[in-house]
């Protein structure tokens, strides 16, 4: 399929082939007529003659308001006809605008007309009176041959490409065409998004510009490097997606949230985890499962309720029948003998009664 610049480069160059064969015949036509004003023979004008200075008789006639002036503004010493006058507006000089004649547009005696094209070509023009002005997009050479998109203009490739002006632009009005947004045709999107031209550009479709950088919001680091977009971003849900751990992976452990003081984003597993900030892993200690005292592997309570002292896990009752002070440290150390085998009695009572 063609694209629609390629279109327009084929209808302007056909536009472009009638309209020089019109203009030849134009052209043609005046270079046949007689020109009864014209004189090879003119003498040399000084520089401080006028036009007006002679007394010739083709010289008396005075132009009305506002045309007044000297007539070398516009006039030659070849012809009277031979109109020299450039226009402050280089539309009014090319096409058929310098070969139509002043008459056709100034009339002797009244204001100059209005430069707006609407003025004369009303009923040509689908836009209406008081549209935008017609050079803005129009050439003058041929209303077909459109002018390149204005600068600053939202890109129109790629999905932009096959629309045409009136799709975005109900009304070629400027007040209604300002200031388009991607929003005002697409919409908010992934969960309340508006500022499309962050993340995309129509000429590559909806793929993500490149160069996103994603660290401006997240920094991805470790295993979020190789996550789909989708898994943290269900639905194409990109506004007010979680920065926080618990966000997307949940409370865990019994009541644990802070994940970053025992985990990286390089894996879950080793923990980083200093036990002995807690409680310090000697002995046989050492050597124990972690479910051993946090069963289930729920390390926001242990078997001891939270509690550090050793009959929190350790029955004395069984050993000491209850009449011992609970404060094993006392007279065991966990790194002395496995299972804290039973000392000596008179390490701790000089009686043996």
């Amino acid at each position: 399929m063609e694209s629609r610049a390629r279109k327009r480069t084929i209808a302007g160059a056909a536009a472009l082939l009638v309209l020089l064969a019109i203009l030849a015949v134009v052209v043609a036509g005046f270079l046949a007529e007689p020109d009864a004003g014209a004189d090879d023979s003119h003498p040399v004008i000084e520089s401080s003659q006028t036009c007006t200075s002679c007394k010739a008789s083709q010289h008396d006639y005075v132009h009305t308001e506002p045309y007044t002036g000297s007539c070398e503004r516009c006039h030659t010493t070849t012809s009277w006809r031979d109109i020299d006058y450039i226009h402050g507006r280089t539309e009014f000089n090319v096409s058929f605008h310098a070969l139509i004649g002043c008459s056709a547009c100034h009339t002797e005696g009244q204001p100059n007309p209005s430069p707006a094209c609407e003025s004369c070509h009303l009923e040509k023009s689908p836009h209406g009176v008081g549209a935008i002005d017609c050079g803005m997009c129009h050439t003058a050479i041929a209303w077909i041959m459109l002018k390149g998109t204005p600068d600053g203009h939202l890109s129109l490739e790629g999905g932009h490409e096959p629309l045409s002006c009136f799709d975005c632009h109900s009304s070629v009005r400027d007040e209604d065409a300002a200031d388009r947004r991607c929003v005002d045709c697409h919409g908010t999107q992934h969960g309340g998004l508006t500022t499309c031209e962050d993340c995309h550009d129509p000429a590559r479709g909806w793929e993500p510009i490149p160069g996103f950088n994603h660290s401006v919001f997240y920094e991805l680091t470790g295993r979020h490097r190789l996550v789909a977009c989708g898994q943290c971003h269900v639905n194409d849900r990109f506004a007010g997606t979680p920065t926080n751990c618990v966000g997307c992976h949940g409370v865990k452990h019994g009541g644990l949230t802070a994940c970053q003081k025992c985990h990286t984003t390089a894996g879950f597993v080793p923990s980083t985890f200093v036990h002995s900030s807690v409680f310090s892993l000697t002995g046989p200690h050492a050597k124990l499962a972690c479910n051993k005292c946090h069963e289930g592997y729920l390390y926001a309570r242990n078997i001891g309720g939270g509690s550090t002292a050793c009959s929190s896990c350790h029955d004395l009752a069984a050993v000491h029948d209850s009449v011992l002070d609970p404060a094993c440290a006392a007279c065991h150390e966990p790194n002395l003998i496995d299972e804290h085998a039973p000392l000596p009695c008179a390490t701790c009572h000089e009686s043996t009664d």
